[in-house]
C-alpha cells in the first residue's frame, strides 16, 4: 500500500477518492510518511501534505483494532514536531501548520461495521472541555463480487487495482490450499492481464511478491485453514457419533473430530508458511521466529 501510493499522482488520486475533492495530478505533494514509526525496518502508515494545507495521516489495517486513534495521536504528534522543528515548536509565536486528516483503510476478512474510531472511545472518563479529540475515517477497501459499487473504489483506480489484487489473492489461496506464494504469483500475473495497477506491478513485481507476503498476516491463512480443519474434524466426528448414538456420539465426536483437526490443520500450516519463506530467501532464524517450528522441523522440509 505504502509503495503504490509513495507515487505522488497515485496519492492525489486517493486523496481525491476519499475526500471527493478533483486535485489535478500535478498538485503540490509533499511525503512525511515516518519511517519505523511502529515496526522496524517499516513504514506502518502513509503520510503527506497537500498544497501546504492538508496533513494526510493514514493506516491500512488487515486485522480490527480500535486503538488507531491512539496510534495516529503518537503519528501526528511526531510529524508537527518535524514540520514545526525545535524553534517553532519552543518559539514564542504561533506556528501554522497544514489540518491534519486521519484515515483507516480496511482489507481484513472480518466485517468490521463502523464509519468513524474516536480517541474518546477509549477515555475512561467524560472528556471535559479541556480535553482533545481525535476521528479517524474508516474507509473499507475490501473488494467482492457483491459491492463492485463501492464508491470509492470506482473513484480510484489505483485503490481499485490494490482491493482487487487482494482479493484475488485471498480466493486462490483458499482454493489452493493456503500456498500464499503460489496464490501471489496467480494473482499478480491475473491483475496485470486485466490492466489493474498494471504499470506499477510491471516495474515492482518482485518487490510486491515479497511485501504482500509478509503484509498478509500469517494469522489470516491459519484462520482459513483451523476452519477447514474445524469443519474436517465436525463432519468427522458427527459421523462416528452417529454410529454410536446420535446424542452421546454428537458431544463427543465433535469434541475430539474439531481438537484432532483443528492441531492438524494448525501443524500443516506452519509448515506450508516455512516453505514459502524459504522459497522467498529467509533464513533459518527468521523462519523458526515465523512459524515456532524448530531447526530440525524445518529442515526436514
Amino acid at each position: 500500500f505504502c509503495l503504490l501510493f509513495s507515487e505522488p499522482a497515485r496519492a492525489i488520486e486517493l486523496y481525491n477518492a476519499v475526500t471527493g475533492e478533483n486535485l489535478p495530478p500535478d498538485t503540490e505533494l509533499t511525503y512525511t510518511t515516518l519511517a519505523n514509526a511502529l515496526y522496524i525496518d517499516r513504514n506502518n502508515d502513509l503520510g503527506f501534505v497537500i498544497q501546504k494545507r492538508h496533513l494526510v495521516m493514514s493506516e491500512c489495517q488487515s486485522t480490527i483494532n480500535w486503538n488507531i486513534p491512539m496510534r495516529c495521536l503518537g503519528y501526528v504528534s511526531r510529524s508537527l514536531e518535524n514540520l514545526a522543528g525545535k524553534e517553532g515548536l519552543y518559539g514564542s509565536k504561533l506556528v501554522k501548520f497544514p489540518v491534519p486528516e486521519f484515515y483507516l483503510f480496511y482489507v481484513g476478512n472480518e466485517t468490521w461495521n463502523t464509519k468513524t474510531l474516536k480517541l474518546s472511545d477509549s477515555f475512561q472518563a467524560p472528556p471535559k472541555e479541556n480535553s482533545l479529540e481525535l476521528v479517524v475515517k474508516f474507509v473499507n477497501l475490501n473488494y467482492n463480487v457483491n459491492n463492485g459499487d463501492n464508491e470509492i473504489l470506482q473513484r480510484s483506480p489505483s485503490l481499485l487495482g490494490y482491493s482487487k489484487l487482494l482479493y484475488y489473492i485471498k480466493t486462490a489461496a483458499k482454493d489452493n490450499g493456503g500456498d500464499l506464494k503460489s496464490a501471489i504469483d496467480t494473482s499478480v500475473k491475473q491483475c496485470m492481464e486485466e490492466g489493474l495497477i498494471e504499470d506499477f506491478l510491471r516495474k515492482h513485481s518482485r518487490e510486491v511478491t515479497g511485501m504482500l507476503f509478509n503484509e498478509i498476516t500469517v494469522e489470516e491463512f491459519a484462520e482459513i485453514r483451523a476452519r477447514e480443519a474445524y469443519e474436517d474434524g465436525e463432519k468427522s466426528g458427527f459421523t462416528k457419533g452417529e454410529k454410536s448414538g446420535f446424542t452421546k456420539g454428537e458431544k463427543s465426536g465433535f469434541t475430539k473430530g474439531e481438537t484432532a483437526g483443528l492441531a492438524k490443520g494448525a501443524a500443516q500450516e506452519k509448515r506450508e508458511i516455512a516453505r514459502n519463506l524459504m522459497q522467498l530467501g529467509l533464513d533459518l532464524a527468521q523462519i523458526r521466529q515465523a512459524t515456532g517450528l524448530t531447526a530440525e522441523e524445518i529442515e526436514k522440509l
